[in-house]
């Protein structure tokens, strides 16, 4: 007799383990499984992950059983797998099952809920027979799914429970361009997994998954129907780079995902700000939202060109790398007044690997105190924060694209000396632009090009948006 799986039982603890891959197949015909001495005794079961299926009869008559968790690999449940588990409360039967067989969980006296996903299509006769204590059906798919499937006779107690529908429709994505670059999901949440106040959506970038309960998501009505907006904000180099979302219910039952054409997701939802470029490029927006979307591109390929990150193949048009100098002159920053006495130097710059932020860098001499001085940004007095050794800064993060070429003033003063710096986000680009290529090479220049280009589109749109 062949056997693919190896297994153990653990008299002491009534432990059944199970490992191995492929199919349980113990049987030809219907000899029984090699530990049925034992099944009265069984009270828990470990199944190995590369399980293929639950050959028939596998636990029949395991009365001390009260729950089970089949592996994900398993496609098939056969013929009367789980009869008689009469203490069996409840069962998840995995995404990727499609086959249930005749009698797989009849006589499960005390089963009062199941979890069957979409990727069912089959329920032998039988399978939910004397299961009287079953109330809830968790179905992850939509209503016309669940009628789809082929279910057998004999199968009352699962046709007359009550039966929840878990899915939900992304009805449309958008990139959002007023500050940080955000890719946006607009999804319709079934009534079902609204009624579950622990459902909730988990948004993934580069292996960083972020929880959203589905409750706290922002709500919108367009058309008549409410929708869900879950987010991700990105950095310009990651344009490429895929956002996936997933929902599930608060038992961590996976929600069937649709696109807004209709078509079933496998995994999540991927989707990236480049594919919005892509749409909103052939759509028919207007070309002052189109030049926009356009100048955020080439910005986004401008950062992975100046980081080397996932670069191989870009280029920028020559639009783009054509920018002159002067065309950013009425940026260039001003100095005027005197550093206070015990500030040796004031520096300025621009984070861009991140969001697009501000900072004004000031050195104290060794023995000053930065109490002793006042700061302030456009009039309104901040304390500087310390990047340690005596320097301390001022920023304004988080600069929107139409904003990036809004000057902004910067004091430092001692009560006797003022110093004073009117600095934007484009001043550090002009400064960029008129460095030899030693201090700024030319994949930094043209990403302070293609910075000046997208605040230009920006202001273009917003002007009139």
């Amino acid at each position: 007799m062949l056997y693919y799986l190896e297994w153990s039982f653990d008299e002491k603890t009534g432990v059944l383990t199970i490992s191995g891959n492929g199919e349980m197949d113990y049987q030809y015909s219907w000899i029984h499984p090699p530990w049925e001495p034992f099944l009265a005794e069984i009270t828990a079961v470990e199944l190995p992950d590369g399980l293929t299926d639950i050959a028939g009869e596998a636990f029949t008559g395991c009365s001390n059983l009260t729950a089970i968790t089949i592996p994900d690999t398993v496609t098939a449940i056969n013929w009367e797998a789980f009869s008689g588990c009469t203490a069996l409360l409840g069962i998840d039967i995995p995404d990727g099952v499609t086959f249930i067989g005749w009698g797989a969980f009849s006589a499960c006296t005390t089963l009062v809920e199941v979890m069957i996903p979409d990727s069912v299509t089959f329920i032998g006769e039988m399978a939910f027979y004397a299961c009287d204590a079953l109330t809830d059906v968790y179905y992850c798919g939509t209503e016309a799914q669940k009628e789809q499937i082929e279910i057998g006779e004999d199968n009352n107690p699962l046709l007359n429970a009550t039966w929840h529908y878990l899915y939900a429709n992304v009805m449309s994505k958008s990139l959002t361009l007023e500050g940080k670059i955000r890719v946006n999901f607009y999804v319709v949440v079934s009534d079902d997994a609204l009624a579950d106040e622990d459902s909730y959506a988990l948004v993934t970038l580069n292996g960083v998954t972020t929880k959203h309960m589905v409750k706290d998501a922002p709500v919108s009505e367009k058309n008549g129907v409410v929708r869900r907006q879950f987010t991700q904000d990105i950095f310009a180099k990651q344009m490429h780079d895929d956002v996936t979302i997933e929902l599930f219910d608060g038992s961590g039952r996976r929600l069937a995902l649709f696109d807004s054409d209709g078509t079933e997701t496998e995994g999540g939802l991927h989707y990236s700000a480049s594919d919005y470029v892509e749409a909103a490029m052939q759509s028919s927006l207007g070309e002052s939202l189109k030049e926009l979307v356009k100048a955020c591109a080439n910005y986004g390929i401008a950062a992975q060109i100046q980081f080397g990150y996932e670069a191989d193949g870009l280029t920028l048009p020559e639009d783009v790398t054509s920018v002159a100098v002067n065309a950013l002159s009425a940026f260039e920053a001003t100095y005027t007044g005197t550093l206070p006495e015990g500030i040796e130097k004031s520096t300025s710059t621009l984070l861009i690997q991140a969001d697009n932020t501000i900072r004004l860098y000031y050195y104290l001499e060794d023995g000053r105190l930065i109490d002793d001085y006042t700061f302030t940004i456009d009039t309104e007095t901040v304390t500087p924060q310390s990047a340690g050794n005596g320097k301390y800064y001022l920023e304004i993060a988080n600069i929107p694209a139409q904003a990036l070429d809004q000057l902004h003033t910067f004091t430092v003063s001692d009560g006797t000396n003022t110093h004073t710096v009117e600095y934007c986000a484009l001043s550090y680009a002009y400064k960029a632009l008129t460095y030899d290529d030693t201090l700024a090479p030319t994949n930094l220049k043209n990403m302070a090009k293609a910075l000046y280009l997208y605040n230009q589109k920006a202001d273009a749109y917003f002007e009139n948006n």
